[in-house]
């Protein structure tokens, strides 16, 4: 068994891994240690890689700094340095970056959930799934983030835990006086197996009161309107990642969270967490604009916040009371308060330590508060991601109604005191009753307001996805939740879809979008290109009729908006294609060619389902080369099987 020392960061880290807690827990500030001639320590062949062809050794490090970055991906504290070693990696060259994935939570361990994760966050360095601690015990870790400087000599020059390493590590590369040898490019692989749904990792939905809903896409980066009867309506924001205000079809964002609607104005107010940003959508007018933060991350905890005066650190979950909106700002783990019509913003609870007290508003500390709602009486309930726990803020007191501290997690239903969930992300309070989107252990759970009473709602534990009984309900780490017209709406973030359950007849549906035609879609893949075995044809005229094969587990969908366009327009094709028959899943070209073209270049944009459970529908774009050549022999018109690569 693992015992380790538990240090507390004031609000810029989170304790580390522990499978007993040691009985001496004791505060310490950020700590940076250099350390002489210790030897950097090889990689154990056990270990499973990802963002990489193949398992990488130190010695694919020579001439090179190696930093290796301790995460758990359930922290937002942690996948919040992600801008900053991007920011190391392109200022030093020499800088290999290896993120180690240490999970806290048993589901982050399996390595299927960590490429989601290394997807999700758009993560381009190469990761080590360490679910046994095994790197983590020979490095001595004890927190999240520690990060680890292993020089040239691979001797390990630096260890620091916590976020602030930036001036750490420029000041020991700049030092060295050996020789080094620049690393190649940076950029991930597992985003190429990525099976892109009509949602795109849908984190958080709203709703207006009345008919619309709102889905933010973390990496779509944008926000999907649509409404009550399935129809999309509109997407705020490009899709395209950044930071600009302006008309909803230039707007941009960078992994939007939580939203609160504000009835009376008509405003959409978004957590745009990526930014460090509060923005605000004005349906009256379909213009967007930023209400507070600058656009920079901040890791001084200002005491006032006027408009864009000041850097935000990862803000969350969203709820409004009256004029006031709550913020959930994980990074500085605080609940802020921004008042909507002077602009001006406070913090309203949690001294911004990272902790789990109760008390006085800013006397209290919190452990990553993630999603907030509220009840009739204004009374505030939150979600904490790293102590697993429900907390409230009524009359300017943080008190706790489950939860038991950093490390008590699990999956326990009844009183209050036994309770145990496991990384708790959306909340939303109905009819007397809190519903929490238990996601780790991929259910969700009831929970009574006033005695803290708690019961599995919906969902069996079972990662996956599948409808039926309460008890036999599938999802795949739930995050949003919303509650309109009776319906309960689920972001189901792993599934990339949106579950509807009717709290009357008790059952669950997907949420499906009518118009798929009206949608924009934009591929989240890199780039792909892909040929075709030589086809022989004719001179003069001739028709080619290309059979898609997807495999036995995949079909077309009929009513969807399937298309291939010719993007090379030359003499050799005759008009654009017929359209891609759904049915047979073939595309005709109608060709007249001299024996000058011996190819054209076709983009395909796809969507398909699973063919045993039809409710998870994809898209895909890839471009597709089309290679010729001639024969008089050949037959005038011929069709062509072409695999399209597994999903």
């Amino acid at each position: 068994m693992r015992t380790l020392l538990i240090i507390l960061f004031a609000a810029l880290t989170i304790i580390g891994q522990a499978q007993e807690r040691s009985s001496n827990e004791k505060e310490s500030t950020i700590e940076t240690e250099q350390i002489s001639k210790a030897r950097a320590v090889a990689f154990p062949d056990s270990l499973q890689w990802l963002n990489t062809s193949y398992p990488l050794t130190l010695s694919d490090f020579k001439d090179k700094f190696l930093l290796l970055s301790f995460w758990t991906s359930s922290s937002m504290i942690c996948t919040g340095q992600l801008e900053m070693l991007k920011e190391l990696n392109s200022v030093h060259r020499e800088l290999a970056i290896v993120i180690v994935h240490s999970g806290k939570y048993d589901p982050e361990r399996f390595t299927h959930n960590v490429r989601s994760a290394v997807i999700e966050h758009e993560i381009p360095f190469p990761v080590i799934n360490d679910s046994a601690f095994t790197l983590w015990d020979q490095y001595g870790v004890e927190a999240w983030p520690t990060n680890i400087l292993i020089n040239p000599d691979q001797e390990i020059v630096l260890q620091s835990t916590g976020v602030q390493i930036k001036g750490d590590i420029d000041a020991n590369i700049e030092l060295y006086d050996g020789k080094t040898s620049e690393i190649g490019a940076v950029s991930g692989n597992e985003i190429n197996t990525f099976q892109q749904s009509l949602l795109v990792f849908p984190t958080f939905i709203e709703n207006d009161g009345s008919f619309s809903l709102f889905i933010s896409e973390t990496l779509g980066h944008r926000i999907i309107q649509t409404d009550f009867n399935n129809t999309f309506e509109h997407s705020i924001g490009t899709g395209n990642k950044g930071f600009k205000d302006g008309d909803k079809r230039i707007a941009r964002f960078n992994s939007p969270h939580g939203m609160a609607f504000h009835p009376l104005d008509s405003i959409l107010y978004i957590a745009d967490t990526g930014n460090d940003a509060i923005r605000a959508y004005h349906m009256k007018t379909g213009e967007v604009s930023t209400v507070m933060g600058n656009g920079e991350r901040s890791l001084v905890i200002p005491e006032l916040v006027v408009e864009k005066s000041h850097g935000l650190n990862q803000p969350t979950g969203l709820e409004l009371v009256g004029n006031d909106l709550y913020i959930a700002m994980t990074g500085w783990n605080q609940i802020w308060k921004l008042d909507t019509k002077t602009g001006m913003a406070v913090p309203v609870a949690g001294s911004g330590e990272f902790g789990f007290t109760d008390g006085k508003d800013l006397e209290s500390t919190l452990a990553e508060p993630y999603g907030i709602t509220r009840d009739a009486e204004g009374v505030l309930y939150f979600t904490e991601l790293q102590s697993s726990a429900v907390r409230t803020l009524k009359k300017g007191k943080v008190s706790t109604l489950i939860g038991s501290g950093i490390f008590e997690y699990g999956d326990i239903d009844g009183k209050s005191k036994d309770v145990l969930i496991q990384g708790p992300a959306g909340i939303e309070y109905y009819d007397e009753m809190l519903y929490v989107a238990d996601q780790y252990n991929h259910k969700i759970k009831a929970v009574d307001p006033f005695n803290g009473r708690t019961e599995t709602f919906l969902g069996s534990g079972k990662q996956g996805y599948k409808n039926g009984a309460k008890s036999q309900m599938e999802f795949n780490f739930p995050a949003g939740l919303t509650v309109l017209r009776d319906q309960l709406f689920i972001a189901d973030k792993y599934n990339h879809l949106v579950r509807q359950y009717d709290l009357n007849e008790e059952y669950i549906k997907s949420y499906e979008f009518s118009n798929l035609d009206q949608m924009q879609f934009q591929s989240i893949n890199e780039f792909q290109v892909f040929e075709t075995d030589t086809i022989i044809i004719p001179q003069g005229q001739s028709t080619i009729n290309l059979k898609l094969e997807l495999g036995e587990a995949w079909s077309l969908i009929p009513w969807a908006p399937q298309s291939a366009l010719v993007s090379t327009r030359n003499p050799a094709i005759l008009g654009d294609p017929n359209g891609v028959d759904p049915n047979t899943q073939t595309v005709s070209f109608d060709l007249e060619n001299n024996g000058e073209f011996k190819h054209f270049i076709t983009e395909f944009s796809l969507f398909y389902q699973n063919a045993e459970i039809p409710d998870l529908k994809y898209h895909r774009t890839f471009t597709l080369m089309v290679l010729l050549d001639f024969d008089e022999n050949a037959p005038p018109e011929q069709e062509v099987a072409v695999d399209v690569p597994s999903f």
